[in-house]
């Protein structure tokens, strides 16, 4: 499948009522085409992840459209759009194997455990962590979790991926590292 396209029109999220209501997102517009790299900066607090969870449709409170669209510019429901999202923590089940966190996704959308196994290792091997698929995520460090993160994202060969802040807290080298092996699969794999 191709890259999609992001619109996102009058984007708009409140958090709290009365005194205590914080505008967080304000009509925020972006017009991501299909195959962009596009990155968001802004200060701690600004509502970068907000809008990233407002995107992958991860935040109900979330006011305003998000558009999914092809090289057709024709648009894509958003249950046909293939999202994966990468957050700034590893977010791995502690009492799973790295295998079956990767498989995670597929498993849960009914690929059989041994079809999920068989793309898990294609992907852990991507990201350089095919012999330590039978540990668990404490016996990793921070920037294996990271990579087991990733290549979980990465398992339903997504046509949009998010990633909010994946590699902040690690060190420049690990992220260096992480950086360069992002970009070798984005290309292996066109997306957005």
């Amino acid at each position: 499948l191709s890259p999609l396209g992001v619109r996102v029109e009058g984007l708009r999220r409140i958090f709290g009522q009365g005194e205590a209501r914080e505008v967080v997102l304000e009509d925020v517009r972006l017009d991501c085409v299909p195959g962009e790299l596009l990155a968001i900066i802004g200060p701690s607090g600004c509502g970068k992840t907000t809008l990233l969870r407002g995107i992958g449709g991860l935040d109900s409170g979330v006011d305003g459209s998000v558009t999914f669209y092809g090289d057709g510019d024709a648009p894509i429901d958003h249950a046909d759009a293939t999202i994966s999202v990468c957050f700034q923590e590893p977010r791995l089940l502690p009492w799973m194997s790295v295998l079956d966190n990767v498989a995670l996704p597929l498993t849960l959308n009914g690929v059989s455990r041994t079809t999920a196994h068989a793309r898990a290792r294609d992907q852990l091997k991507r990201v350089g962590l095919d012999a330590d698929a039978h540990k668990r995520p404490h016996q990793l460090s921070g920037g294996m979790q990271m990579r087991t993160a990733l290549a979980r994202a990465l398992i339903d060969t997504p046509r949009l991926l998010l990633l909010d802040e994946p590699f902040g807290a690690l060190d420049e080298l690990t992220r260096a590292t992480l950086d360069d092996a992002l970009l070798r699969l984005c290309q292996e794999h066109p997306l957005t």
